[in-house]
């Protein structure tokens, strides 16, 4: 067949056949009718027959028109195209123009830019601590991973680098918790900073939380605070009782200050480490006859800022000072022969020959620790009567539900309070154990038999509060 002359993109090409079927150019004067041939989006060639009003069209003008109304759609498509290809491009070019004179936030200045945000929450000292060093893990390892296109701006980091991090830190060794820890930081930074880094999809915002397992530290029993407040020394000690007469956590009994502690009114007021940077709220505890006594022996000249001065240098020198005070409590208790972790689970030592081996078991759940102090006070105070709310009160936590009839301690109230942990002065070798429940058992029996005269002069003499409880309660009815 001749060569037909070039036809637009698209539009394929006109050709006429002749009464014997032969295919001849469509400005052939030959008498034919006319056909078209092109290709569809498949790239099969396709040949049609070209009508109008059901009758072959046989003159070249009228067949040019059908042609053009035929692959009009084609070719204004293809346009859009072109034109939408022509915007992308623009888009990206300007893009890069704009990085280039006003660069994006850079993974390297995204914590400097998260630490002066004035958009993120407040929070301690320690807990930024904690991001920073979460973050930085979270950098080394992106450039490990990474290292032929490693990401260079927070916006590089897509919910793959996302979700594959996430993996990573499942196959570690770590609990639910701080897992969740770690994606809560990561959620939170990119929120934080979705503007400085020109993002528009946070990328670990679809990352599922990982279900939470919780071990709670157990109490000890009054027989283990016996042992090991006896075995301690010095401000060791001090620290022990500290925590056992306040429920105070340990950061917040190693920095205990003076001014927070007043003699004179019996009260403890502090604003907890935990919330100081966001309830603020204070606490306020009133102080056991027994350790009020042992405060006020230490002579005013030796009172600086802070309760235990040793302690405090140490706690607020460094997080893994704070690590080493944690351990060396650990180890306290172990030398009093109490268990710190769950049966089965942290290491096991033995001896070969005179060499102590440590032996790894399962991961190291703590069952004891220093805070288990604090579950023994909340124990003691709702054994002997503390309405549960104000121990909540005292323990600094914040469940409106249980604090709606308690917005305030008043100081009475908090000595009252305190009067519950005033049979622990057994601990301090003021009472004899043995001889403490012998005398409650008696004391149970007298009033089970007592008549009503006997118990009005039980009540005239009862002086502690815990005395007075235990004769109400055990009250048979009378009239």
């Amino acid at each position: 067949m001749p060569r037909q002359q070039k036809q637009r993109k698209g539009m394929g090409y006109l050709y006429k056949r002749d009464a014997a079927g032969k295919e001849v150019p469509a400005t052939s004067k030959k008498h034919g009718t006319f056909w078209l041939a092109y290709r569809d989006a498949t790239g099969k060639r396709v040949r049609v027959k070209i009508e109008k009003d059901g009758k072959p069209v046989t003159d070249l003008e009228t067949a040019r028109k059908e042609q053009a109304r035929l692959r009009s759609p084609v070719i204004t498509g293809n346009q859009v195209e072109v034109l939408k290809a022509t915007l992308d491009t623009l888009e990206k070019r300007q893009e890069v123009e704009q990085d280039a004179a006003n660069p994006p936030l850079s993974i390297a200045g995204a914590w400097a830019a998260y630490e002066n945000a004035t958009n993120r929450p407040e929070c301690g000292e320690a807990t930024m601590a904690t991001y920073r060093s979460s973050w930085g893990r979270f950098v080394d390892w992106m450039a490990a991973e990474y290292q032929d296109a490693k990401p260079v701006f927070l916006r590089d980091v897509t919910e793959e680098i996302a979700g594959a991090y996430m993996a990573h830190l499942r196959t570690l060794d770590w609990t639910p918790n701080t897992y969740n820890k770690a994606l809560g930081l990561f959620r939170l930074m990119f929120r934080v900073l979705k503007k400085q880094a020109r993002m528009t999809v946070n990328p670990f915002d679809d990352i599922t939380r990982r279900k939470l397992t919780t071990n709670s530290r157990r109490e000890l029993t009054v027989e283990e605070l016996h042992r090991v407040i006896a075995a301690a020394t010095g401000e060791k000690r001090l620290l022990f009782e500290i925590g056992m007469f306040t429920g105070l956590r340990l950061g917040d009994c190693c920095t205990l200050r003076w001014r927070e502690v007043d003699l004179v009114r019996e009260i403890i007021k502090r604003r907890p480490n935990k919330t100081l940077h966001s309830s603020g709220a204070e606490v306020t505890i009133g102080i056991p006859k027994v350790f009020l006594r042992k405060l006020a022996a230490i002579p005013e000249a030796e009172r600086g800022e802070y309760v235990l001065p040793g302690y405090a240098a140490r706690y607020l020198s460094s997080r893994n000072a704070q690590g080493y005070i944690c351990r060396e409590i650990q180890r306290h208790f172990m030398e009093c022969g109490i268990e710190v972790h769950a049966k089965g689970t942290g290491s096991r030592s033995h001896y070969v020959g005179k060499r102590k081996v440590y032996e790894p078991t399962k991961r190291a759940v703590v069952e004891v620790g220093f805070h288990s102090l604090r579950h023994t006070y909340a124990s003691i105070h709702a054994r002997e009567g503390t309405p549960q709310a104000l121990i909540q009160e005292n323990l600094g936590h914040s469940n409106p539900a249980m604090t709606e009839h308690y917005q305030h301690v008043s100081d009475e109230t908090a000595r009252r309070a305190a009067a519950a942990m005033d049979f622990l002065a057994v601990i301090e070798g003021e009472a004899d154990l043995d001889g403490l429940a012998v005398m409650r058992e008696r004391l149970q029996r007298i009033i089970q038999s007592a008549d009503g005269a006997l118990l009005q002069r039980l009540l005239q003499a009862a002086g502690p509060e815990p005395v007075r409880g235990l004769i109400t309660s055990e009250s048979p009815p009378h009239t």
